[in-house]
């Protein structure tokens, strides 16, 4: 039996983002706009940009 389970926007934002493993928010975490500007302003690590350049399916020289 498969279920399909429709992701929420933040939990899509994370994926792309490379997940927990690069990131330090949960997928609820992402809803609460001050947790996330606390973690853009400690920046994003430089692995979950090349996580999100490989796997976003945006042309590299666009991403850049």
């Amino acid at each position: 039996m498969s279920v399909n389970v429709e992701m929420s926007r933040s939990e899509r934002t994370l994926a792309l983002l490379g997940g927990a493993r690069f990131v330090q928010l949960s997928a609820r975490e992402l809803g609460d706009p001050a947790k996330v500007r606390s973690v853009i302003r400690e920046g994003l690590p430089v692995a979950s940009a090349q996580y999100a350049r490989e796997h976003s399916g945006v042309p590299n020289r666009l991403f850049d």
